[in-house]
């Protein structure tokens, strides 16, 4: 069985976060918010 982390990349300045990212989620490096983030899979 596999698990799988939800990871969340800033498309902007590339941070990463372990999501749920909630709706009014701000990036804390650049300042946007959570609509630039993108889903990146990563195995456990």
């Amino acid at each position: 069985m596999e698990d799988k982390k939800q990871i969340y990349v800033c498309s902007v300045c590339g941070y990463e976060t372990v999501g749920p990212l909630p709706d009014d989620y701000i990036c804390p490096v650049c300042g946007v918010d959570v609509t630039h983030f993108v889903l990146k899979e990563e195995k456990q």
